[in-house]
């Protein structure tokens, strides 16, 4: 079974405290978002101080998080079989924290979907 943290890191090995080290993301950062994948409702603490984070992240660090926003979203909807009332959550709170991140959602909005291929053919 895959851990959630491996999904934020998007490698099997990795710690989420490497992961932190590698990208430059803020380890109190790092931890907020893995709490509050595992418990959708500590995101309500946890939006404020996320988001200044968020908005002094270097661009780097900043693409880092939007793909674990995105691995998160693509493993909720694979894995809702086991807990579907859980998944739902951990989906909404992810597809939310990348609107608020990223002004966008990259997997539902249409605007997303069509700038993304656009930068592949650039």
């Amino acid at each position: 079974m895959v851990k959630l943290e491996n999904v934020i890191t998007g490698d099997k090995k990795m710690s989420l405290q490497v992961w932190t080290k590698k990208y430059r993301i803020d380890a109190k950062f790092s931890q907020m978002l893995l709490s509050s994948m595992k418990e959708p409702m500590e995101f309500i603490f946890n939006l404020s101080p996320m988001e200044n984070m968020a908005e002094k992240m270097k661009e780097s660090s900043r693409e880092q998080l939007r793909d674990a926003l995105l691995r998160l979203q693509i493993w909720c909807s694979i894995n809702c079989h086991n807990d579907p009332l859980l998944a739902e959550k951990q989906l909404f709170i992810s597809q939310v924290m990348e609107k608020i991140f990223f002004e966008s959602n990259l997997l539902t909005d249409e605007e997303g979907i069509n700038e993304s291929i656009k930068e592949d053919k650039e």
